[in-house]
C-alpha cells in the first residue's frame, strides 16, 4: 500500500516541477495561462479549501479580471503567472460592483511565487475587501496544505494529478516552430529503424547463394514497421520455440506464458497484434495423446528464413530482431 507520505512526497515534486515551469515561462515573456491550466488549479482548490468554483471563462464579458466562482461560499479567484503589484491592483481594478455583490471575498492565485510584499492601492483593496496577506496565494500555499491534508482529500488530489498533470505541463511548455516541445511524447518515442542492409554477402557466402538483399531489405523494412516490444515476443518464440514440418518456427503456449511470467489470457492479448499482421498465429491443436494444445507459429516465410539461419550460424537471435542490427549479414564489398 502507497504510504501516506509518498503521495504527499509526489504531489509536492509535482507542484515544484510547475511552478519552475512558469518562473522560465515568465521569464521568456509567456505569461498567458489556458483554460486547462486554469481548470487544473480550479479542482485542486476546491478539494484544498472544500470550495465549489466552476470556470468563468465562458462568461468573460460579465466576469472581467475573474477565472473562478463560487456562488455557494461567495469568493472568486483570479489565476495568473504574473506575480507583480501592478498585476494585482489590475486584477482589483477590474472588479465590478455587479461583481462584489454576487462574491464577498476575491483571491488572487499565483501559478507560482508570490513576491515578500505588496504595495497594493489603498482605495483598491478596501473597495474589494482584499487583504494582500491571506487573499494573495500561490503554490507554496498549495503545498502546505497538501502537507496536512487527510487521506480523502489525498487520494482525491492524487487522482486529478495522474489524470490532467501531463496536460498541465505540455501547456505551460514554450513551442518551438517546428511544433516541438520539451514532454512532448515524441520526444520518448521509439523512432523507426532505418538501416537496412548494405549487402547481404555473409548470408549469401553461408548458403553459396546469389545475393538475397532485396529479400532481407523487404524484411527489415516490415520488421522496422514492427514495435521493438512486440519484435521481443517474436524473438523469444525464435529462441525458446521448435522448428515444425512446415518449416516455421513455433512455441506452445503454456511454454511462453510459463517463460514471460504471465497467464495465457494476457499473452493472447499481448500478441493479437502480430496476429492482426500475419506475423504469428495463433493456432489450436493437440499433442500425441490428443489433448489440447495452443500453440504461436511465426507465419511469415521471410521471417523463418532469417531465424533458421541465425539458429544454423550461431548469431544472436535477440540483436537482429529486437535491435534489427542487420549489419551482422553485410561484408565490405571490397574484400
Amino acid at each position: 500500500m502507497i504510504s501516506r507520505g509518498f503521495i504527499i512526497g509526489q504531489l509536492i515534486d509535482d507542484l515544484a516541477l510547475l511552478q519552475q515551469k512558469i518562473i522560465f515561462r515568465n521569464k521568456i515573456g509567456y505569461l498567458d495561462l489556458t483554460k486547462v491550466c486554469e481548470d487544473f488549479f480550479k479542482e485542486i482548490l476546491n478539494v484544498i479549501l472544500d470550495y465549489n468554483l466552476s470556470n468563468l471563462n465562458a462568461n468573460r464579458s460579465n466576469e472581467p479580471g475573474l477565472d473562478l466562482g463560487d456562488l455557494h461560499n461567495k469568493i472568486a479567484v483570479q489565476v495568473t503567472s504574473q506575480r507583480k503589484t501592478e498585476k494585482i491592483n489590475d486584477t482589483l481594478r477590474k472588479i465590478s460592483e455587479e461583481n462584489r455583490l454576487i462574491y464577498e471575498r476575491f483571491i488572487v492565485f499565483i501559478i507560482g511565487q508570490k513576491q515578500n510584499s505588496y504595495a497594493i492601492d489603498h482605495a483598491l483593496a478596501t473597495t474589494n475587501n482584499f487583504d494582500k496577506d491571506s487573499d494573495i496565494i500561490d503554490i507554496d500555499f498549495l503545498i502546505k496544505h497538501i502537507a496536512v491534508a487527510d487521506e480523502i482529500k489525498l487520494t482525491a488530489l492524487q487522482k486529478i494529478f495522474k489524470r490532467e498533470m501531463r496536460n498541465v505541463v505540455v501547456e505551460l511548455e514554450p513551442i518551438s516552430s517546428d511544433g516541438d516541445f520539451e514532454s512532448s511524447i515524441y520526444n520518448f518515442i521509439e523512432a523507426v529503424p532505418s538501416t537496412p542492409p548494405k549487402n547481404t554477402i555473409v548470408y549469401d557466402r553461408f548458403y553459396n547463394t546469389l545475393s538475397n538483399q532485396e529479400f532481407f531489405t523487404k524484411l527489415y523494412n516490415e520488421l522496422a514497421e514492427i514495435p521493438r516490444a512486440q519484435r521481443e515476443y517474436i524473438a523469444v518464440i525464435a529462441e525458446r520455440g521448435q522448428l515444425n514440418g512446415w518449416n516455421r518456427y513455433e512455441i506452445h503456449g503454456i511454454k511462453l506464458a510459463n517463460i514471460l511470467g504471465v497467464s495465457e489470457e494476457k499473452l493472447f492479448k499481448s500478441l493479437s497484434y502480430l496476429d492482426d499482421i500475419n506475423i504469428v498465429r495463433f493456432d489450436k491443436d493437440t499433442d500425441e495423446f490428443e489433448r489440447p494444445i495452443n500453440k504461436y507459429v511465426i507465419r511469415s516465410e521471410e521471417l523463418n528464413t532469417l531465424i533458421k539461419y541465425l539458429h544454423e550460424a550461431s548469431i544472436n537471435i535477440r540483436k537482429m530482431i529486437v535491435t534489427l542490427d542487420f549489419s551482422i549479414l553485410e561484408e565490405n564489398e571490397q574484400n
